[in-house]
């Protein structure tokens, strides 16, 4: 009996919540406005009336406070999942968020801090440089800290319900442009395991290494580049720490022609880490990183010009291509 049902990104993480306050008390939601309505993207509709404001608690917009209070909880016995409006200002939290994940480094008789801070970060709403910056490239210098960042709503749900489960530090990114999103989740109990990627399509030329929102761009992107006879593999890293580098190794081993797309700055990226590696396994692979320019994000008017889009992507991923061909004649 098939129990796939599609629902949107949102509907998927509420599941996924209300899940985990289902089977374990000891779990609290902290976060901006999450009473109220289901709060700003509708991820939390409904679980204060189901689980009472004890357990769904409002805070003040103090991205700091909220998750230094988290830790307190964790600390003290409960397990914290906590909402931050906006990915920007985790650069408010950034000290908290490093102190709860090498805890047991500097306390090796204690146990991991179970905490998960939920994350709706990212641009393409015009949004601009207060609240579109992508600062996701900065947390996976801090040890202890896992990172997800799921692209559909099926991994979405499995990959938080194994956030939840692991009682451990996890930064887990929402972009914000895929909570209406639909897709094909599951409506029986599964997990989606942190640090293993997935291809999304098979193909021979050229490997485009992408998470997040990004996929959705890579996808498009292939699809105009297969009408070119173009054959694009795409690679959903799902997890940025740890990094399934077996996966990504397995891929551009086979292309031998690797694209990495990040909706951050490209100076020192997530693009950066991975390219650096495959490399330092493989020199005769070739490495192209799409990113954004070293500037915030602009307004929304300015976006096509300074974000990755499916047509950049697929300019740069010909452009690519073109050069590696003209090495080899």
């Amino acid at each position: 009996m098939n129990s796939e049902r599609v629902i949107t990104f949102s509907q998927a993480l509420n599941e996924s919540l209300v899940r985990a306050m289902s089977r374990d008390k000891n779990i609290v939601l902290l976060g901006e406005e999450i009473s109220f309505g289901g709060g700003r993207y509708y991820v939390t509709r409904e679980l204060a009336e189901k689980f009472g404001k004890e357990r769904v608690i409002d805070t003040p917009l103090i991205e700091d406070m909220v998750v230094g209070v988290g830790i307190g909880m964790a600390l003290g016995g409960l397990h914290p999942i906590v909402e931050l409006m906006y990915g920007t200002f985790l650069s408010l939290a950034i000290d908290d968020i490093y102190r709860a994940a090498t805890w047991n480094f500097r306390y090796p008789v204690s146990k991991s801090i179970p905490i998960v801070i939920r994350v709706a970060s990212g641009a393409y709403d015009g949004r601009g440089p207060e609240f579109g910056a992508n600062f996701m490239s900065w947390f996976q210098h801090i040890p202890g800290l896992k990172i997800i960042i799921p692209s559909n709503p099926g991994d979405a749900k499995g990959l938080l319900n194994a956030a939840i489960e692991s009682r451990s530090p996890i930064l887990f990114f929402e972009d914000r442009v895929l909570y209406p999103i639909s897709g094909k989740v599951s409506a029986e109990d599964y997990v989606v395991p942190i640090g293993k990627s997935k291809i999304i399509i098979s193909g021979s030329d050229v490997t485009l290494i992408s998470c997040g929102y990004m996929t959705h761009l890579a996808l498009r992107a292939a699809e105009m580049l297969s009408k070119e006879n173009i054959s694009i593999e795409i690679l959903d890293l799902r997890t940025l720490v740890p990094l399934d580098m077996e996966a990504i190794m397995m891929s551009a081993e086979k292309t031998g022609q690797v694209a990495i797309i990040e909706q951050g700055i490209m100076r020192g990226g997530i693009g950066a880490e991975i390219g650096s590696r495959i490399v330092e396994k493989n020199k005769k692979i070739t490495v192209k990183r799409i990113a954004a320019p070293n500037i915030p994000p602009a307004p929304l008017a300015w976006e096509l010009y300074t974000l990755p889009s499916a047509e950049t992507i697929s300019v740069e991923v010909k452009k690519f291509l073109l050069k590696n061909n003209h090495k080899n004649d």
